[in-house]
């Protein structure tokens, strides 16, 4: 989960450990994530846009350019309200995205989802 707001971080987290059993990395930032997943395995990448330093459009594009096999289970959640050409990256690159606020069943659903698609 890679999201400059910790509160964001730690509901994601608790949400998908204590709903789904599964163990949640957090960082607040695009250069953190990149050095994590240069050096493990992910099944499931979620990470906002809009972040300080390298944000997630940028994060995105690393991960389409080095970790390709990943890009089909990242989700974005984002406080943007979306414009078109925002909205058409997105859908160019295959990458779904939840609005903030969302709620946990709308997180836990596509999460799930995500990671039963491509296992």
């Amino acid at each position: 989960m890679i999201d400059d707001e910790a509160c964001v971080t730690s509901l994601v987290h608790e949400l998908l450990r204590n709903r789904l059993g599964w163990r949640v990395e957090q960082v607040h930032d695009g250069r953190e994530a990149i050095q994590r997943l240069e050096s493990a395995h992910f099944d499931l990448v979620i990470t906002d846009l809009r972040m300080p330093g390298l944000d997630g459009f940028a994060l995105l594009g690393w991960i389409r350019d080095f970790r390709p096999a990943l890009l089909p289970r990242v989700l974005v959640i984002t406080g943007d309200s979306g414009s078109q050409a925002q909205d058409r990256e997105l859908r160019d690159l295959g990458v779904p995205a939840l609005r903030k606020p969302f709620s946990s069943e709308d997180l836990v659903t596509h999460c799930r989802e995500l990671v039963k698609l491509h296992m």
